[in-house]
């Protein structure tokens, strides 16, 4: 240890350890630290702390001074400086050639850009006029947040350009507003995140993310305290397959969140905006919650008995009554739904069938398909399905767009029966219709109607027999499925 006040001794035992807010730089064997307010008057010191408050009259810029209530660096000539919130921020003007973002129209008095009105209502900043289910045009006052269009073109969050985020639910789309932002969603600097969080610039890009001594001060169950990112919060990441595709063998392997072997290497996916495809490995820890039991999707390292535990995903089913605007779920077993899985990661029991949520397009990363086990079912046969976790009924819908193989999904409270009205609530993914039923708008509302197979009953103009009742007729509903129709 001569020369080094911590690290390994070269031997497998340690020469010292350094306290916060200091640690320990492998190469040198020093304990350092990043925690400086040399030339800043205010803001953090890079270890938590603050290197003092601005007056009210200003606020802290990005390189920690005191700047009058001004935008900084000021803005072009194509821009105006909006004081009006807590934090000067440039806001384009309206007059050609820069003209609006989307959604925005262009106030001609003014030269600034303002919020339309839609239907006769005023909407609100970051909103525009959009059908909230197709994301495209409407008459409906909502902000969109960042997407994709048929055509494969991303388009930015509409509240972006305020330092604000949409407060969209991908589950249950309806009208939107603008919110303060969340963790990793991206930020102005300078301007607040939400509660708890810090505006971070990194190569290129600014993230809310959350301050912390340790990783054990990070909420996000698969995040880790970062000393290269001056002790923030950032995604644990145990593979990279697209820097090295090798690296894909990591998954649905341990990894180390707080304590060796307390986690699982779990993929997450999705589409680049580009027409392609993006997968990374994050270290989810795993909690205290049942086996196959109840939980919560929202439930952090705070709140370990409502965390699934290791090898097993919470996936989302009912709003929490206790908790407005949190959902709870039930602890699936992960697994691999690729079509080419590599690695392998099937269902433990044969009684299970590995159902994909990634909702990639086909053909998409055919070797990583996140998946999670569900007791199977023959959506043609009469097989019964047990009662979920949260006590909920159960019954067999598809787990393909084709085939007999289903899965059970929990039902909901009163599930209708074989053509009576049916109504999907915003945020419940229970099925509103009983048993082998689905909800399908025929034409007159939608209805509960139970599934065919359009190999066995091409011809939707006669009756088919394997519909409830046998008169019904097949049409066409998911590829090779159809739905039973009068």
């Amino acid at each position: 240890c001569e020369g080094k006040q911590c690290g390994d001794d070269g031997c497998g035992s340690s020469c010292g350890s350094c306290s916060y807010p200091r640690w320990c730089d492998g190469a040198s064997g020093q304990c350092v630290s990043t925690c400086s307010c040399a030339g800043r008057e205010c803001g953090d010191d890079g270890c938590g702390g603050s290197c003092g408050q601005c007056p009210p009259d200003s606020y802290c810029d990005r390189s920690g001074r005191c700047a009058s209530t001004r935008c900084d660096p000021p803005c072009s000539s194509s821009q105006w400086c909006d004081t009006s919130q807590p934090w000067p921020l440039c806001i384009e003007l309206c007059n050609p050639p820069v003209g609006c973002a989307e959604g925005e129209v262009c106030d001609g008095t003014t030269g600034r850009c303002r919020p339309p009105t839609c239907d006769g209502a005023a909407c609100q900043q970051g909103q525009g006029c959009y059908d909230p289910q197709t994301m495209t045009s409407g008459d409906v006052c909502t902000c969109l947040p960042y997407w994709t269009d048929p055509w494969g073109m991303g388009h930015p969050d509409t509240c972006a350009a305020y330092g604000l985020a949409c407060d969209w639910d991908y589950d249950s789309p309806r009208p939107a507003t603008c919110r303060l932002p969340r963790e990793f969603e991206e930020c102005v600097p300078n301007s607040p995140c939400e509660a708890g969080l810090e505006c971070v610039s990194l190569s290129g890009y600014n993230l809310c993310m959350q301050p912390c001594r340790s990783s054990s001060d990070c909420a996000t169950p698969y995040t880790t305290c970062m000393t290269q990112l001056r002790r923030h919060c950032y995604y644990n990441i145990c593979a990279d397959p697209g820097s090295n595709p090798s690296e894909r063998s990591r998954y649905y392997q341990p990894c180390t969140s707080l304590s060796p072997g307390d986690s699982r290497c779990i993929p997450w996916v999705g589409e680049d905006g580009e027409g392609g495809a993006w997968e990374i490995g994050l270290c989810l820890q795993g909690g205290v919650a049942p086996h196959l039991g109840a939980c919560s999707t929202d439930a952090d390292r705070t709140r370990m008995s409502e965390l699934c535990p290791v090898d097993e995903l919470c996936m989302p089913i009912q709003p929490d009554p206790d908790r407005p605007g949190e959902t709870l779920g039930t602890c699936q077993r992960a697994c691999n739904a690729g079509a080419l899985a590599n690695p392998p990661a099937p269902c433990s029991s044969s009684t299970d069938v590995c159902l994909d949520y990634s909702s990639l397009q086909d053909g998409m990363l055919e070797e990583t398909r996140p998946g999670v086990c569900y007791r199977r079912c023959d959506l043609f046969g009469s097989d019964a399905c047990p009662p979920d976790a949260l006590q909920n009924p159960t019954g067999c819908s598809p787990a393909a767009t084709s085939g007999s193989e289903g899965y059970c999904r929990a039902l909901a409270p009163n599930a209708q029966a074989p053509g009576a009205v049916c109504e999907e609530l915003l945020g419940d993914l229970r099925n509103p219709c009983a048993d082998r039923l689905a909800c399908v708008d025929t034409g007159m509302g939608p209805q509960c109607v139970g599934y065919c197979s359009v190999d066995s009953c091409p011809n939707p103009f006669t009756s088919c027999g394997s519909c409830r009742p046998s008169q019904y007729k097949c049409y066409s509903y998911l590829d090779e499925l159809g739905v039973c129709l009068p």
